[in-house]
């Protein structure tokens, strides 16, 4: 096995024991980015799949705030500015 593949192991290992410990896992597209690729990883290197887990994945909740589109191009330009909204 090469250097690079064992490395892949080890982080899918560390992964694994994270991801199966956890109660949620959160993240931006998580659902129908992050999530799918680990897996295909999972399956790649030979482990199984990645079980049932309840998420929260930032890009959906966003995309159907409430929020309207004006003030979330807002929100970027004011948080790099260091300002607070509301």
């Amino acid at each position: 096995m090469a250097a690079g593949d064992r490395r892949t192991v080890e982080i899918l290992e560390r992964f694994r024991a994270l991801y199966d410990e956890a109660d949620v896992v959160t993240g931006h597209y998580i659902r129908k980015h992050d999530l799918p690729i680990i897996n295909g990883a999972m399956l790649e290197h030979g482990f199984g799949p990645l079980g049932p887990k309840l998420t929260s994945d930032t890009r959906l909740i966003w995309s159907a705030s409430a929020i309207s589109p004006p003030a979330k191009r807002r929100w970027p330009r004011c948080w790099r500015q260091g300002t607070k909204t509301g």
